[in-house]
C-alpha cells in the first residue's frame, strides 16, 4: 500500500522591512531631489547666501552642515516611511503622497538654483 503524504503550506511571514518598497521609481526622485537641496544650500552659503528656511537655518546654527546633512537623512528618511505605510493601506494614495513629496522638494530646489544664479550674476 503507498501512502500519499500531503505537504504543509507553510505561512512566511515576510518582515515588513524586508519587502520591496513600493514606488522606487518616485523615492529616486525624491532622493535626488533632497541630496539636490543639501549640494545647492551648500554652494549658496559659500557663495554668501543664507538658508531661507527657518528651521534648517536653526540645525544649521547649531550644528553646522552635518546636522544639516541628518536633518535632510531623517526627514527623507521619515518622509519614505510614512509613503511606505500609506501604500501598503491604499496603493494609490500612498503613490499620491510620494509624488507630492517630490513636487514640494523640487520647489527648493529650483529656488535655490535661481538664487544661485542670482548670487553668480551678482558676483560676476
Amino acid at each position: 500500500m503507498i501512502k500519499l503524504e500531503s505537504k504543509k503550506t507553510e505561512t512566511v511571514s515576510r518582515c515588513y522591512f524586508r519587502r520591496p518598497v513600493l514606488y522606487a521609481d518616485v523615492y529616486l526622485w525624491f532622493v535626488f531631489l533632497s541630496a539636490m537641496d543639501v549640494m545647492l544650500t551648500t554652494v549658496i552659503l559659500h557663495m554668501g547666501g543664507r538658508e531661507v528656511n527657518v528651521l534648517a537655518s536653526l540645525v544649521l546654527q547649531t550644528w553646522n552642515l552635518s546636522g544639516l546633512v541628518v536633518y535632510k537623512f531623517v526627514l527623507v528618511a521619515f518622509v519614505l516611511t510614512v509613503c511606505e505605510a500609506v501604500g501598503r493601506a491604499d496603493r494609490r494614495k500612498g503613490r499620491w503622497l510620494a509624488v507630492i513629496a517630490v513636487a514640494i522638494t523640487a520647489v527648493p530646489v529650483i529656488l535655490s538654483f535661481i538664487q544661485c544664479l542670482h548670487l553668480v550674476v551678482r558676483s560676476g
